[in-house]
């Protein structure tokens, strides 16, 4: 199909088959139009169907799934599969542009590897992404836009840990709640979202690590106030990019919670409340403040490795309170022009404190730690 095409008054549970074709093309810009005014509660299926190692990749440059009311619903349930194992190497089948905004539950179940570009989906209602078969999933390559509250990844696929399932970009600036489930390890690349609160659950059984375990690159939400992790599986924030002065983090799960590295300028108070990694071990989550900082983790007896820069200019208290982790904490003050207490209180854990004073004239450091 070349150009523009419409497709009108399908039924409900209606299949668009997209057949892959020697030598390989794309199919263009298909509008899938629904008899009624229920899309929202509709179904449609899309199928990729090959022959058996045929080799070929079928595209879809752009889909967009809506029924007939005035202004248009998108249609509630999409499943998408395709018919049997088509041996496409590096290649993978594809829609580039998917538009549906009732889109609530999104079903793939590949033989071979996927990949959608651009999801844009309005909808305010949970949305649940459901994924199965050996194929792997290369999904927001360009963006998923979306507007829901409550977005549940749960992941069976089975192409093995080194091939995660990818989520590139998602753009929500609605998300409450991310949950994620099911047997096989789940990457976003970058989450930016626009919230005070952010719940992050994470029930997974896969048995992934290092780079290929659970995990979000980076998550940028300028108005954050309070992250929780839960859930029985561990997952990892790359970088956390947030606009606010004060933050908590808080475990309430079984499962390890960690935040690599930190972009903020504005922070001044951190919480960590339950078990939170904060930096590697080979690097530390960094903080500059000049006004006074408050690192509160008593009850965190998880690694923490972390480094403040304090180049103030007025007299101030930095103070950090930690639990029984292993901890290295580094405080440096040499920019700073004006006096500065710096607290540390630590756990029974294995500690190593390093301070880094100003040798400015009239400037007084105290180092106090316990």
């Amino acid at each position: 199909v070349a150009g523009s095409d419409t497709l009108y008054n399908l039924a409900n549970n209606s299949t668009l088959q997209f057949d892959g074709v020697y030598p390989a093309y794309a199919y263009d810009t298909i509008t899938a139009q629904f008899a009624g005014t229920s899309g929202a509660t509709d179904t449609a299926s899309v199928v990729f169907n090959h022959t058996l190692n045929d080799g070929i990749a079928v595209t879809v440059n752009s889909l967009t799934l809506q029924d007939s009311a005035t202004t248009p619903n998108g249609i509630g349930t999409l499943n998408i599969t395709d018919t049997t194992v088509a041996n496409l190497g590096t290649s993978q089948d594809a829609i580039n542009n998917l538009t549906d905004n009732s889109l609530t539950t999104l079903n793939i179940n590949s033989n071979n590897n996927f990949e959608i570009g651009t999801l844009n989906d309005s909808t305010t209602s949970p949305v649940a992404i459901n994924l199965s078969g050996a194929g792997t999933f290369d999904l927001g390559s360009t963006s998923f836009s979306l507007s829901t509250p409550t977005l549940t990844i749960t992941d069976n696929s089975t192409s093995g840990a080194t091939h995660p399932s990818t989520f590139t970009t998602i753009n929500d600036n609605a998300l409450t709640t991310l949950n994620l489930a099911g047997t096989h390890n789940i990457n976003i690349g970058t989450l930016t979202d626009s919230v005070a609160s952010l719940t992050i659950q994470d029930n997974s059984t896969n048995t992934a690590t290092g780079k290929y375990a659970d995990n979000i690159s980076t998550l940028t939400d300028d108005k954050l106030t309070s992250l929780t992790f839960s859930g029985s599986h561990s997952f990892t924030i790359g970088t956390l990019n947030d606009s606010a002065t004060s933050l908590t983090i808080a475990n309430t799960g079984t499962g390890a919670a960690s935040i690599t590295n930190f972009s903020s300028f504005t922070l001044t108070s951190l919480t960590l409340s339950g078990n939170v990694g904060l930096g590697t071990s080979w690097a530390p989550a960094t903080i500059t403040d000049s006004k006074g900082f408050t690192l509160a983790g008593a009850t965190d007896n998880a690694s923490v490795n972390f480094s403040l820069t304090d180049s103030g200019s007025s007299t101030h208290t930095n103070t950090v309170v930690l639990g029984n982790g292993t901890n290295n904490i580094a405080i440096n003050t040499s920019g700073a022009s004006a006096s500065v207490t710096n607290n540390v209180a630590v756990g029974s854990g294995n500690n190593t404190i390093t301070f880094t004073d100003s040798t400015a004239s009239g400037v007084t450091i105290k180092n106090n730690v316990t």
